[in-house]
């Protein structure tokens, strides 16, 4: 597995687990507010896209450096898109009240990368060959 791959595991990982406590949080303040939900969610949501564009990076470095490196912006981009786009759905699905209306988005949010990083790690990933070996050959 490249270290680009493991990288967006973890932070996967990372992002599910921060967001996870912030569900906790909140259920303990009782839907109320405070800085340490606030340092949860940001803590997440940083760690979603660095793992995002991780992901991104290991796609388009097969092909070059150069569209990799932008490609990790890219990469955040698409995250915080598919992130509201289930946030969406999941709160015109779900029948919830109160907090958890919500913060249903959230929770569906930091299961999937939960389940994505999980994955990724589990699996036995062939170590990709590099640009330069294969332009030379």
């Amino acid at each position: 597995m490249s270290t680009s791959l493991r990288v967006a595991a973890y932070a996967w990982l990372v992002g599910s687990a921060a967001w996870l406590v912030k569900l906790l949080l909140i259920l303990a303040a009782d839907g109320g507010d405070n800085v340490a939900i606030a340092a949860a969610f940001l803590v997440g949501i940083a760690a979603l896209f660095v793992g995002g564009g991780a992901a991104v990076y290991t796609f388009l470095r097969r092909w070059s450096l150069w569209l990799a490196v932008p490609g990790v912006l890219v990469g955040a981009a698409i995250t915080f898109s598919a992130i509201n786009v289930l946030d969406s759905v999941l709160q015109s699905v779900v029948p919830a009240s109160g907090w958890f209306d919500e913060e249903v988005g959230i929770l569906g949010a930091a299961i999937l990368a939960l389940l994505l990083g999980a994955a990724i790690l589990r699996r036995r990933w062939p170590r990709p060959a590099s640009a330069a070996f294969s332009a030379a050959s």
